[in-house]
């Protein structure tokens, strides 16, 4: 095996199955990988694992990304190529599928896991203490250059000890129940984390949300150009208005609607009262975004009106007009390399 530049050393292969796989999936991103990468093997010390694998999903990087793990890891990390269709979704998928675990830890290869995390996630046999379990996901955000421009305390805005529908990017699952749920919907581009979180709900498994950071997210501002200007184009946005038709009868979806598309429903009575009454309703709409940009010192109102209004009118277009295409089962391929002995 070559060497593995880190504070944490492990072997090179097991003969028992392991407690935990760690499934870290990625595009690009190689500034990244090697400190998400890290973190995982220093979770799972600071957890006590005895038997444990790294898995790092790639869906077709032009940067460094696979070399870098080679190189750094060897055979400590197994590395699995998507050569077919690719998004987040398929890739944990796959991920999933190449897993050997009771436990599978779904991470993105732009966080870091916080050490102790799986102490809170796992019993003292390493059997999780909940069948999915996640956590707060403190933010560190960057411009487009990789420049830092500020934090956010938590996406996830866990502030107690709860269970609900909702995961997120990074989670704990076991094994057998993603096998049993179908794992994450491919044909998803977005929002795949939400509707696999609302069908276990919908199956009778809500999410342990526990009040402790579960990794840190290092990501661009969400509002800046070079990532939003993207993803309206490419369709992304539209993603959210096809779950809300999906989702519409399950009840454990609506709180979370009410909560992600409150800026839909202040623009649609902004110009419901504006076509009724005065067009000056429209300044509720206006004052309801500047009153949000005020929480956000490092974007600017145009960004912000432009960005909130984008995601409301491709929400609204979603439900009526948006079907994400199927994704043949035979379209999805792969290929596993640095595989343990």
């Amino acid at each position: 095996m070559q060497d593995f530049r880190s504070d944490t050393k492990v072997p090179d292969h097991v003969d028992i199955a392991p407690s935990v796989s760690f499934i870290a999936i990625g595009r690009n991103q190689a500034r990244t990988l090697r400190p998400c990468l890290e973190s995982v093997f220093r979770a799972a010390r600071r957890a006590g694992l005895e038997s444990f694998e790294v898995i790092f999903v790639d869906s077709g990087s032009s940067d460094e990304s696979v070399p870098l793990v080679r190189s750094l890891f060897g055979a400590s990390v197994r590395i699995v190529s998507l050569t077919g269709a690719m998004n987040a979704g398929i890739a944990r998928n796959v991920g999933a599928r190449t897993a050997a675990g009771k436990v599978l830890f779904f991470i993105d290869g732009d966080m870091e896991v916080d050490a102790d995390f799986l102490r809170e996630a796992l019993d003292p046999g390493h059997a999780l203490v909940h069948p999915v379990v996640t956590g707060q996901l403190p933010e560190k955000l960057y411009d487009p250059s990789g420049r830092p421009v500020g934090d956010a305390s938590d996406r996830y805005r866990i502030r107690m000890r709860h269970h609900r529908p909702e995961l997120g990017g990074v989670f704990l699952i076991d094994q057998a129940l993603f096998r049993r749920i179908g794992g994450f919907a491919p044909e998803l581009r977005c929002n795949e984390d939400l509707d696999l979180g609302l069908r276990l709900a919908r199956a009778g498994v809500l999410a342990l949300a526990l009040p402790c950071p579960i990794a840190i997210h290092h990501t661009v501002e969400y509002l800046e150009w070079a990532r939003l200007l993207p993803m309206i184009r490419n369709g992304s946005l539209l993603y959210p208005g096809a779950l809300f038709r999906r989702h519409v009868t399950n009840r454990h979806y609506w709180p979370t609607l009410a909560s992600h598309q409150r800026a839909t429903a202040v623009l649609l009575a902004s110009i419901g009262l504006a076509l009724w009454l005065d067009p000056l309703w429209l300044g509720l709409y206006l004052a309801y975004v500047g009153a949000k940009n005020l929480r956000r010192p490092g974007v600017s109102l145009l960004q912000d009106l432009v960005g909130t209004t984008a995601r409301s009118i491709c929400f609204l277009i979603g439900v009526v007009a948006f079907a994400p295409a199927r994704v043949p089962a035979e379209s999805i391929t792969f290929a596993v390399s640095n595989s343990p002995p």
